[in-house]
């Protein structure tokens, strides 16, 4: 009754490379490289080249354009025009790639 200690909770945090921590929303055209460590989710028109170390998401509104998208991990549920090089790729029923 008394002498039981409470177990102290355990929290497992996800490394920073499988979260999403930029968001390019549905109202963005961006053009130009993006480069850099962690994740980006983009909902919005990209153009131009992706290489990051860690977790790319092209949403259903997304559409990219790029001659190379490099990624730990990437998930297409809307547009890729490129060549994808990537650890592990999940295509959505939504997501369409015209590329290697």
């Amino acid at each position: 009754m008394f002498g039981k200690k409470k177990s102290e909770p355990v929290f497992n945090i996800e490394p920073l490379t499988n979260q999403i921590t930029t968001v390019l929303g549905p109202g963005i055209n961006w053009t130009g490289d993006l480069r850099g460590k962690g994740g980006v989710r983009i909902e919005g028109t990209m153009e131009g080249e992706i290489a990051m170390r860690g977790l790319v998401v092209v949403g259903e509104t997304g559409k990219v354009t790029c001659k190379n998208l490099s990624a730990d991990t990437v998930m297409v549920a809307g547009m890729v025009k490129g060549n994808i090089v990537c650890q592990k790729l999940e295509i959505r029923a939504t997501g369409r790639i015209w590329g290697d």
